[in-house]
């Protein structure tokens, strides 16, 4: 799912993501990881994958940590598995929280301060939900 805003001519994108993804150039494996993303300026000099640059904070003992491995895998014609996460807006500090869901009760993952992508704030961001698969032989 992702979070978005920019100036009308586009110039200047903030964008909060987080998801489920396979990524073998980032993690050197084939495995399910749980990511997440941001950049206030498109990724011009701002954002990154996970925790590599300062920005989200993820929570102390999260049920799920950004960049871990997601395991195991659904499989064609078996298990099902899945995992449901969501994104809120704390009422009181304005920070975008990450919470994940398909737990007992919501378990929260952290937060992204309101700092990081401030054209998120104050009016009604763009939300979507991406789905895409890429095979690379």
């Amino acid at each position: 799912m992702y979070l978005y805003n920019s100036d009308q001519d586009d110039s200047s994108i903030n964008l909060i993501q987080a998801g489920f993804h396979v990524l073998p150039d980032l993690y050197k494996n084939n495995d399910v990881h749980f990511f997440i993303r941001w950049t206030k300026d498109y990724y011009k000099s701002t954002g990154c994958y996970n925790l590599e640059c300062p920005g989200f904070v993820p929570a102390s003992g999260a049920a799920l940590v950004p960049g871990q491995a997601v395991a195991p895998p659904s499989t064609y014609d078996r298990d099902d598995r899945y995992i449901t996460i969501s994104l809120h807006t704390d009422p009181n500090t304005r920070d975008w929280v990450l919470y994940r869901d398909d737990l007992h009760k919501p378990s929260f993952l952290g937060h992204f301060p309101k700092e990081l992508c401030p054209k998120l704030y104050g009016i009604a961001p763009g939300v979507g939900w991406i789905g895409f698969v890429y095979y690379q032989d």
